[in-house]
């Protein structure tokens, strides 16, 4: 069966010093140095996770890659590190980048962090909430369930792996989608850790997903950093 594993990017510029959404585009945030030492070592880890399980191996045949710079840096580099492992084997190299895996968008312009704005969005929901001139989750959702409606039609009930590099509330919105999960569920879910990820099987035959770790036992890929 087709395993398919969503990572979040490492850590960001803006993970590391808020003051940087009035400096730079959010799509245009790059990877920290811890950033990158994570995205090394995250995917050594998973690895030595899917050795303990009934699936020793990993066989990549596409990558989708958010076009957001910290994602495509993750990916760049968690990959060149899978290719050393014998555990690992790409049947190709397709790498596909799809600005439907972009994280929300929370403004069209350089904006500073507003911790009331945050606190506002909490209280009334953060799933609904739409920040001015940004989405909300809901936007989010459509565009996650695009993607995964046109995913499901390349996937075959195989050994064939898909990776996906995203985004935190990327992630949380997608595995409302693959897990079917509810809203409810969702407002109680956080972001997963800086490459956090969860793990899903594609069983062809009632075309739906299998959820191994989600948003409420997600590998912390990290935690041993």
């Amino acid at each position: 069966m087709s395993k398919v594993i969503l990572i979040r990017h490492g850590q960001s510029e803006a993970n590391a010093d808020k003051g940087m959404y009035k400096l730079k585009a959010d799509y245009a945030m790059e990877l920290t140095e811890k950033g990158k030492e994570q995205s090394k070592f995250a995917a050594k880890m998973l690895i030595e996770y899917l050795e303990g399980q009934y699936y020793p191996c990993l066989f990549v045949n596409n990558i989708y890659v958010s076009p957001f710079k910290r994602a495509d840096q993750t990916m760049k580099i968690f990959c060149k590190e899978l290719k050393k492992s014998k555990q690992c084997f790409f049947n190709s190299e397709n790498i596909i980048q799809d600005v439907r895996l972009r994280e929300q968008e929370w403004s069209g312009n350089f904006k500073e962090y507003n911790k009331k704005e945050e606190a506002e969005r909490r209280k009334y929901s953060v799933f609904y909430y739409r920040y001015e001139g940004g989405e909300s989750c809901t936007a989010v959702y459509d565009r996650c369930a695009s993607f995964v409606s046109d995913l499901k039609l390349t996937l075959k009930d195989d050994n064939h792996d898909i990776l996906i590099f995203c985004h935190g509330m990327t992630m949380r919105v997608l595995a409302m989608i693959l897990g079917k999960h509810t809203v409810d569920e969702f407002e109680t879910w956080d972001n997963p850790w800086n490459l956090g990820a969860y793990v899903y099987e594609f069983r062809e035959l009632i075309n739906e997903f299998t959820e191994h770790n989600g948003p409420t036992n997600y590998l912390k890929l990290t935690e041993k950093l």
